[in-house]
């Protein structure tokens, strides 16, 4: 696994202050802070990520989590894909069909 500075992400997540509410800024955090557990745990790379962790992911936060709170953490870790000037994974073909499967499996 790559080592990764944790305090660069959250120090990033400060640059949002002023720009975003304050409750979005606290979301950012706990989502963002729920990825690099579970990247931990999976012993995956949290930044960059790969299209593969992220679909991963995402598949596992749909069998405990609410579509949206699974849509909310793509979009959590897509900021700060881009606040750490780092390539974006989140655009891949391959999330957007996670996420339908997310979707799916909670379909009404």
């Amino acid at each position: 696994m790559i080592n990764f500075n944790p305090i660069s992400w959250r120090s990033q997540i400060a640059r949002l202050e002023g720009a975003y509410a304050p409750s979005t800024i606290r979301s950012y955090y706990a989502d963002v802070q729920v990825f690099v557990d579970w990247c931990e745990t999976s012993n995956s790379v949290p930044f960059p990520a790969s299209v593969s962790t992220v679909c991963s992911f995402l598949e596992a936060q749909g069998e405990l989590r609410a579509p949206s709170t699974v849509r909310r953490r793509l979009y959590a870790i897509r900021k700060l894909h881009r606040l750490l000037e780092l390539p974006d994974p989140t655009f891949d073909e391959d999330i957007n069909l996670s996420l339908r499967r997310v979707r799916r499996k909670h379909a009404v």
